[in-house]
């Protein structure tokens, strides 16, 4: 039978097609409004919550600013939040599948700080008083750190449970449509489902074969839009940029997307402009850009400061089990690679036995699968130099990395950047890769850390360092210190 192609029609009335994929576009629309619905009303109940607690914490300071807080002003202050989720739905994040995690949290925190002002200002000028005698400022104060937080926890429930997400159609080679549904499925919070591969025109050209489709059903346009889906992705090689306007305007769907099949190039920090009639693409350098980088330094000092002092008796108690455990040194020094190439001295809690160095010899010359680990990740899973409980819980829990906010103070290192590797380390990477990665403070946590842990070779590891070099913003490090958190709680992947 020969092949249909992109604009062939769907199946004539009356067969068992039709109402079957009547049925999946119904379910679709119905998860997607799902989602939306939950996530409004969790920020409704936050709303309502983080009011109350805000309550109780100006109350509690009534004695330093003393104020009177009528019902009448509380009441005001609880239908004003009521408003804030019509702001955020106009940010597009109910349900906001398809933006990628920095950007949801930049949306909502601009669209938070906005409306707060807004509602602030009005009630200000027009009603004559100060703006609630400080409970909105608490309440807002508050939902600028926890609803981000809930937002990511509904996502995961909904994610669980098979209502988050729309579904997507593939087009381009066998190859490129691998890897990106293997991309889209390892990352289910941005929301794109691969559902089906799009049939290729014959007179195409742009190289769609009868190779590995990831396991996704070939059908027509028509079809798939029959299903509900109502966004194509298209993957494009460079050689095939002529053909993008014609293949974009056959493709009958109301979205379509271009991901360009080129490596290098930042996906998070662009942007498109008119220019003279083309499209152009605007590429943030935000490490490049002194303000963006001043930024970045006042926060590291700011959430280090803020982490040591807490983080002071953790400290303590640790060294003192690490010393129970084995005589000698609580901290350990360790020269490695720091910004342009400098060696700068990371201090962390020791987690080893003394004479580490001696023991790993001795355990990857007896243990040839240890040995090709080590090469691999230059990380072991039992590995012999680990001190018994108190090293495993330190690696663990990452508390052997605390004394490094002191690092970040002296400004050697960041919060947030690629980790310091020593000079065995670095020198398994290629000279670009290590020139790119100088370009930057390293950090104490990173986007490696909080997506493979110690699981991921050296592949992976320089991947997603290339990736948020490229791609830095603050909103990109605020996402990052989250899902650190989150790891760390968890304590999966550390070693």
């Amino acid at each position: 039978m020969a092949e249909q192609t992109m604009t062939d029609q769907a199946a004539p009335p009356g067969t068992a097609a039709v109402p079957e994929d009547g049925a999946k576009a119904g379910r679709h629309k119905d998860s997607r409004r799902t989602a939306g619905i939950a996530l409004a009303l969790t920020d409704l109940i936050m709303l309502q919550i983080l009011l109350a607690i805000a309550l109780g914490l100006r109350l509690a300071l009534a004695d330093l600013l003393p104020v009177i807080i009528t019902t009448e002003i509380y009441r005001g202050v609880a239908i004003a939040l009521m408003l804030m989720p019509l702001a955020w739905l106009a940010a597009g994040l109910y349900p906001g599948d398809g933006l990628p995690a920095p950007d949801r949290l930049r949306r909502r925190s601009l669209t938070t700080v906005i409306g707060f002002l807004l509602l602030a200002s009005w009630d200000y000028v027009l009603q004559g008083h100060e703006w609630s005698r400080g409970l909105a400022a608490i309440a807002w104060l508050l939902a600028l750190i926890v609803l981000p937080i809930t937002e990511a926890l509904v996502i995961g429930r909904l994610i669980r449970i098979g209502r988050w997400g729309r579904k997507v159609a593939l087009y381009g080679s066998g190859h490129a449509v691998r890897d990106l549904s293997v991309r889209l499925r390892s990352d289910p919070a941005l929301g794109f489902i691969p559902a089906v591969r799009l049939k290729d025109q014959a007179s195409s050209g742009t190289g769609t074969d009868a190779g590995d489709d990831a396991g996704l059903p070939q059908m027509t346009v028509a079809r798939a839009r029959a299903q509900g889906i109502d966004t194509a992705i298209v993957c494009l090689a460079p050689s095939a940029l002529d053909q993008a306007p014609a293949l974009t305007w056959s493709l009958d769907f109301p979205r379509v997307l271009l991901r360009l099949e080129v490596d290098g190039l930042p996906s998070l920090a662009t942007r498109t402009r008119e220019l003279g009639g083309r499209i152009g693409i605007e590429i943030s350098r935000g490490m490049l850009e002194p303000r963006k980088r001043h930024t970045k330094r006042v926060l590291d000092h700011i959430i280090a400061i803020l982490a040591l002092i807490p983080a002071l008796p953790i400290i303590g108690l640790a060294a003192l089990a690490v010393k129970i455990a084995d005589p000698g040194p609580a901290f350990f020094v360790q020269e490695r690679g720091g910004k342009s190439g400098r060696t700068i001295r990371v201090l962390k809690l020791r987690t080893m036995y003394r004479d580490a160095d001696a023991r790993l010899a001795a355990h990857l010359e007896a243990d040839p699968a240890a040995a090709e680990e080590w090469r691999r990740f230059y990380k072991l899973k039992r590995d012999p130099r680990v001190l018994p409980v108190v090293g495993g819980i330190l690696r663990r829990t990452s508390m052997d990395e605390l004394p490094q906010l002191l690092n970040v103070l002296t400004g050697e290192m960041s919060v947030v950047g690629p980790r310091p590797f020593p000079a065995y380390h670095l020198a398994a990477f290629d000279e670009p890769f290590r020139r790119l990665r100088g370009s930057v403070r390293p950090g104490i946590t990173g986007l490696w850390q909080v997506s493979v842990r110690s699981d991921g070779d050296l592949d992976a590891q320089q991947a997603l360092d290339s990736f948020y070099i490229r791609n830095w913003s603050v909103w990109l490090d605020l996402v990052i210190l989250g899902r650190t958190v989150g790891a760390v709680v968890r304590g999966g992947g550390a070693r």
